[in-house]
């Protein structure tokens, strides 16, 4: 309207926003009209209040992936107060705590202004092989509650060792395997699931003038060798010399 020219039966309009400074009944007078003759009056009204708390908490989801035994890793998590009057005290809770842990706490017992923020960080260390899963809470005194969740695999390595016997000479193959002999053969085996552990099978070859004369360990006879990785383990093939005829 300012700066407007009205002529009978025009309008204007004006709009206001309401920003309190403080609690309780607030109140404002106006006019409005030319700069000489008659005006209109009016009364703006509102009621300041100390607003109401909110927490989120960031990021709302995380996946640590496989992870070795013994091997500690960390993500940062966030903590923010979105509302307008203060959380009172935070508390950072984890659960289980079997495989997860909180650090570097910068949230617990402290309580949160106007669009304040807090940090924490959420270890994964996996103690056992297989997926791990966690609820990670922000809750305030004021029964303010925010929650993300974590997610991590637990996993180790066993060792298969191929050995060989005998006079003669052959190779020994099978996943990820290509062993000859003469040499001594390792492959680490990843396991991630204690209910489904990793198998392999091996089959064995001779050479010219050589038998595979059959497995020893953890296999027997001749056939495919069907290992079960559920420790370490070595297997031996023996491949004895084939006398040659000589006419």
């Amino acid at each position: 309207c300012s700066g407007a020219y009205l002529k009978p039966g025009d309008t204007c309009t004006l709009s206001f926003t309401f920003n309190p400074d403080a609690t309780g009944g607030l109140q404002t007078y106006g006019w409005v009209g030319p700069a000489q003759g008659p005006v209109a009056n009016f009364t703006l009204g509102g009621t300041g209040s100390n607003g109401t708390p909110t927490l989120t908490m960031s990021p709302s989801t995380v996946d640590f992936n496989n992870l070795d035994l013994g091997i500690g890793s960390s993500i940062p998590f966030t903590v923010t107060n979105n509302g307008a009057a203060s959380t009172g005290p935070i508390k950072i809770l984890v659960n289980p705590t079997t495989a997860f842990q909180i650090a570097n706490d910068t949230c617990s017992s402290m309580t949160l202004g106007k669009l304040g923020q807090c940090t924490f960080s959420l270890v994964f260390a996996p103690q056992t092989i297989g997926i791990a899963s966690a609820t990670i809470t922000a809750q305030s005194a004021l029964g303010l509650v925010a929650r993300s969740s974590a997610v991590g695999v637990g996993q180790d390595r066993v060792q298969l060792t191929v050995q060989f016997a005998g006079a003669g000479g052959g190779s020994v193959t099978g996943q990820g395997l290509n062993c000859l002999s003469g040499s001594t053969c390792n492959i680490g085996v990843v396991r991630t699931d204690p209910s489904s552990l990793p198998s392999l099978n091996l089959s064995a070859l001779a050479n010219t003038a050589s038998r595979f004369s059959g497995w020893g360990g953890p296999c027997s006879g001749t056939g495919i060798c069907s290992i079960v990785m559920d420790a370490s383990k070595t297997v031996t093939a023996t491949f004895d010399a084939v006398p040659v005829q000589v006419p």
